[in-house]
């Protein structure tokens, strides 16, 4: 009984780790599989080993901060998209960051600038590693890629997957047909569908979709749609969808331990690693995501602004993307928030109205006014989403004037914004949510401050950005109904 309790555990932590600590190349999930049993020793052998050329890879040691680029590639050899965790021991929550596949970057060995995705097409793995490491400047240790026959296995091997989709949806180009919203139970081939989908059409009259009609051979239809999708828009449902993949394996193994099995055989057979990863490297892995829930996980997207020379590709956003690759390259963690308060006319906030409420967010204004904040412009409105909860979202670099709000509001949902501009001008933005006159704010306790005379608020409509790395419409996306941020599986009444 004890040697099964074991395996057991072991086990659920793989799924743990498997599930969460993985990648989707356009529907690819890597796994990786750790632990000091026969089994799971077994297992390790089916992976296949690429070996890198010396120099590549960086040294890697044990019980020490390292990066995993995850990735995989589709039919035409390019890697689709790609991922690196980086983890620490010593913080708990690992990061893990999403490099757009359309990203211009200088690729070593190449003249001009290409797209990140092309990398592993000119080079392999090696050149994909090295381009990232040259360009962004922050080590690699190991990489792990898969290719699109496992993700069905996968899917199929945990069980169905239930999925959120907050409209009807289609793309004719992967096969993704969802005539109605709400929740859709998914199989490995339909889950492969969503999690590829690039050409992502969304009706026109959300209230009333036209009915939707498409002619395959032909590839021409779709009046009353409009396409959405790009690998802009593909990363946040992949985070979504991996967060909830990992939920479900979870839980199902847990119902059922043995459908880890399964899920191991699935993975393992189709598993590419360097030649450096050791089993006992991926049990550290493993031991790092110990503890953590999905919808914890530290998921960003490297920062990014259209190319300037050509619409349908993207850029680095500095110095946006700057604290993000010193994360990646130095292994330092988060600077600590700080105890002490700012003087509230030292921050310049910006006020939005998420609540549906009228009026609600200027009063929230004229409070935090009087209490000594700058006003950043007129107030706002969400448009086409609700909160449930006042949000504080704070620039990169403004951490302290972010804590100051965050105490001063009372507010329970907060965080770093992924770029200065997602606070619409000011140091820190507050959007206004339906529990405004019921938390406990803290106006009053700041270092005392004369009230500042400003222009009368007034009211415009804005998209307000959400709480993902990459900005989307709500509207289409996988969000949290309640919060406006995080979702896991469907919502729940």
């Amino acid at each position: 009984m004890r040697a099964h309790f074991g395996l057991r555990l072991f086990l659920q932590r793989f799924v743990v780790a498997c599930a969460v600590v993985g990648v989707l190349t356009a529907g690819v999930l890597v796994v990786v599989v750790a632990g000091g049993s026969r089994f799971a020793k077994h297992e390790f052998t089916k992976r296949t080993v690429v070996r890198l050329a010396g120099g590549i890879l960086a040294p890697d040691t044990p019980a020490k901060p390292a990066n995993f680029l995850l990735f995989g590639h589709d039919n035409d050899g390019n890697s689709d998209t790609m991922m690196v965790v980086h983890v620490d021991p010593a913080v708990p929550v690992p990061l893990v960051v999403s490099f757009p596949r359309d990203l211009m970057v200088n690729i070593p060995g190449y003249s001009g600038v290409r797209q990140l995705n092309s990398a592993y097409g000119l080079g392999g793995a090696g050149l994909l590693t090295k381009t990232l490491e040259t360009d962004f400047h922050f080590p690699i240790q190991h990489y792990l890629q898969v290719d699109f026959a496992t993700f069905p296995q996968i899917v199929n091997a945990i069980g169905h997957v239930d999925i959120w989709f907050p409209t009807p949806v289609h793309d004719p180009y992967v096969g993704l047909n969802i005539d109605q919203a709400g929740c859709v139970s998914m199989d490995g081939v339909t889950a492969l569908a969503y999690a590829r989908s690039r050409h992502y059409y969304v009706p026109d009259d959300i209230a009333d979709p036209a009915p939707w009609s498409w002619d395959y051979p032909a590839q021409q239809g779709g009046q009353g749609w409009t396409a959405i999708g790009s690998d802009i828009e593909r990363i946040p449902r992949e985070q979504y969808f991996l967060r909830t993949l990992a939920q479900t394996a979870i839980s199902k193994t847990n119902d059922d331990p043995l459908r880890i099995f399964g899920l191991v055989d699935a993975v393992m057979s189709h598993l590419t690693t360097d030649q450096n990863l050791t089993l006992n490297e991926l049990k550290a892995l493993v031991l790092a995501f110990r503890g953590v829930k999905p919808a914890d996980v530290n998921m960003t997207t490297l920062p990014w602004a259209p190319d300037p020379t050509n619409s349908n590709r993207v850029i680095v956003k500095y110095p946006d993307a700057t604290p993000v690759l010193d994360r990646l390259a130095n292994f330092t963690p988060p600077a600590p928030f700080v105890t002490s308060l700012l003087d509230p006319h030292t921050i310049t906030i910006r006020v939005v109205n998420g609540s549906g409420i009228a009026g609600l967010a200027t009063e929230a204004l004229h409070s935090l006014v009087a209490a000594g904040f700058h006003s950043a412009g007129p107030v706002e409105v969400a448009a086409g989403a609700t909160y449930a909860h006042t949000q504080v979202r704070w620039a990169p670099g403004k951490d302290n004037p972010g804590v100051t709000v965050v105490y001063a509001t009372g507010a329970q949902h907060f965080g770093q914004s992924p770029t200065t501009a997602d606070t619409l001008g000011g140091d820190v933005l507050v959007i206004v949510g339906r529990d405004w006159t019921t938390i406990e704010h803290h106006l009053s306790n700041l270092p005392h401050t004369p009230p500042t005379t400003q222009p009368h608020p007034t009211t415009t409509t804005t998209h307000v950005p959400t709480t993902t790395a990459t900005t989307f419409d709500p509207r289409f996306m996988p969000v949290n109904p309640k919060t406006g941020g995080i979702l896991v599986g469907c919502p729940t009444s």
